[in-house]
């Protein structure tokens, strides 16, 4: 409880740096999460309200690109993959955090849906494959849906030796947004 407590403080405190510009509600939040040390998931819960206020004034985007060796299994561990070059017919893993996305409350229901697209193009500006839609999550909440992940995987397969970008598009499908970044790599 004590840890709690010492978060919420933490917060508090650095609130005014983190959020210039954020609705007044917010920091009203965090005061009624810091006057809930009594309660620790009272305070939780009220410290998730105000993030779903400050939610609304972040721009859509992602976070958190990184390469993994291999999918997530079942149990959700994540491995880093290490910065070398791909060989022919491995796959490419792609984790992600969307921030900023549509989010519309229905009840007591969090509703969001977003999709992704890729193009992959080779050092020359060549386009050697693209696809719509590739990954997409989409749902009904219970909680406010503010650590969503993403993982996109694809087969290098047919391609050539030398450098290539994937450029991805992450849609933010309620909002009408988009987003995009380009991860760079190789392939012996």
């Amino acid at each position: 409880m004590r840890r709690l407590v010492t978060i919420v403080c933490l917060l508090w405190l650095c609130a005014p740096a983190l959020v210039q510009g954020a609705p007044a509600d917010f920091g009203a939040k965090l005061d009624e999460a810091k006057s809930a040390r009594q309660s620790p998931l009272q305070a939780l819960k009220l410290m998730r309200e105000g993030i779903a206020i400050l939610w609304a004034t972040i721009p859509f985007g992602v976070q958190e690109v990184r390469l993994l060796k291999t999918p997530p299994g079942e149990n959700g561990q994540l491995s880093p993959r290490e910065p070398r070059p791909f060989k022919p017919g491995e796959l490419l893993v792609i984790y992600l955090e969307p921030v900023g996305f549509t989010v519309k409350r229905h009840n007591d229901l969090f509703n969001y849906s977003l999709s992704v697209d890729f193009k992959l193009v080779d050092a020359w500006g060549h386009i050697a494959g693209s696809q719509q839609n590739v990954s997409a999550i989409s749902g009904p909440a219970f909680s406010f849906p503010d650590h969503l992940s993403m993982v996109i995987s694809l087969q290098l397969l047919g391609l050539g030796s030398g450098d290539y970008k994937l450029e991805t598009t992450v849609r933010d499908r309620m909002g009408g947004k988009s987003c995009a970044f380009t991860t760079e790599f190789q392939i012996d």
